[in-house]
């Protein structure tokens, strides 16, 4: 009995950070501000634009996840080498806080490559260059972070 009382808790604890995860989110992506600039060349193009946009907002989610998580488990190493249950507990809600927040901006980017034309070639090579020059850019933020944790 007494087990039972101890799991339902703690699936009540899970739900009750779930659903207050949900607004944090809808917060979060509505302040957060695009770090990506898109070229003058490609501005025009309002699929292109929304692409960068969507996936500005899924990199700065996704590098700020995994620092946190690659934080806390450095910090439970510096305690005493193995990570406490709050640790892991920590690193559970920001990944499941992370992928609640990537997950509509994952599908967004799926229908933006689908609807629009963007990756096509119907794209002039002025437009080609600036937009593999700012995908680069994004793809660079990622190195960074690894460089960073190393």
């Amino acid at each position: 009995m007494k087990k039972t009382k101890q799991i339902l808790g703690l699936i009540l604890i899970c739900v009750i950070s779930l659903f207050s995860c949900g607004e944090e989110v809808k917060e979060q992506n509505e302040t957060h501000q695009v770090t990506t600039e898109v070229p003058d060349v490609l501005i025009s193009n309002t699929e292109v634009s929304e692409y960068f946009a969507t996936l500005d907002l899924f990199m700065g989610e996704y590098i700020s996840m995994v620092e946190s998580i690659v934080e806390t488990s450095q910090e439970a190493e510096k305690n005493g080498g193995e990570p406490s249950f709050g640790d892991i507990m920590s690193m559970t809600t920001d990944l499941t806080g992370s992928m609640m927040k990537m997950a509509p901006l994952i599908e967004r980017l799926g229908e933006l490559e689908k609807e629009a034309d963007i990756l096509k070639g119907d794209m002039t090579s002025e437009e080609l260059e600036a937009f593999m020059n700012t995908y680069t850019k994004i793809m660079m933020r990622i190195m960074e972070m690894g460089q960073k944790l190393q």
